[in-house]
């Protein structure tokens, strides 16, 4: 149990540092309020004086982007099977960390972009990452089987058509990755100039009964830009993002 409680608390002190540095007025009490956590659990679990009940545990996993293997730790006090579980576990943990940080789906994509090198420090400087970042995604993308590296021609090669987030992935998972893009759009709009970026917004007044048609006439019109895009000539990468979101917080 000792184990599992050093686990939550490194996770839970993590996330609130994390906000806490975005947003200094963030406070413990609002940090339970989004976990569903009281302050009084909350305050005594990161001070290692109480045990986290099962139903809080299963709060934090279902609310914080979690590994698989984390919350099979988290979650499940029993022993891990043989070795060939170990693997599987293993194997979904980098589906988990390909899924979360945006900079996998791009090193895929480098495959199609002209003068590409399979380096670590080549992809950090075109990504901005690091260069440890780089090679473990390139380890990992390699291992889930998406990509081969060619030794002599320092090329990628891409083994899989685009990626898709599976639905056994935590959503906490989903929306740290849209955090992220989201987070490299507002970078775009600071140092891009215009002619290299573009950004619309609509506030309208709507119908809610119409949002379901809406999402999939979004998905066709984005899958109609990514095929037009693509058909030229690969020399760089971009990220298209559309958001659609409630602005009235009656809900």
């Amino acid at each position: 149990m000792a184990m599992r409680e050093e686990i939550v608390k490194r996770i839970l002190e993590t996330e609130y540092l994390k906000r806490k540095i975005k947003n200094p007025a963030y406070s413990l009490r609002a940090y339970g309020k989004f976990l569903g956590i009281g302050i009084a659990s909350l305050s005594d679990c990161l001070a290692m004086k109480r045990t986290l009940s099962a139903k809080n545990v299963k709060k934090i996993v279902e609310r914080l982007a979690i590994s698989p293997a984390e919350a099979a730790t988290l979650l499940n006090d029993k022993k891990r099977g043989d070795l060939e579980a170990l693997n599987r576990v293993h194997l979904k943990e980098d589906q988990f960390n390909a899924i979360v940080d945006w900079y996998h789906s791009a090193i895929v994509e480098m495959a199609s972009i002209q003068g590409h090198k399979a380096s670590g420090e080549w992809i950090a400087e075109r990504l901005g990452i690091s260069h440890m970042e780089a090679k473990a995604a390139i380890t990992r993308l390699i291992n889930l089987g998406l990509i081969s590296i060619d030794t002599k021609k320092n090329k990628i090669k891409r083994l899989t058509p685009p990626v898709s987030a599976l639905s056994d992935i935590p959503s906490a998972a989903i929306r740290t990755h849209r955090k992220q893009v989201f987070d490299l759009a507002k970078e775009s709009i600071e140092n891009d100039p215009l002619e290299r970026r573009e950004f619309r917004d609509i506030t309208m007044a709507i119908d809610p009964k119409r949002l379901s048609e809406a999402k999939e006439m979004l998905g066709k019109y984005a899958r109609k830009i990514c095929k037009y895009l693509e058909s030229g000539e690969a020399k760089e990468l971009y990220c298209l993002t559309i958001g659609l979101f409630p602005l009235d917080k009656q809900h």
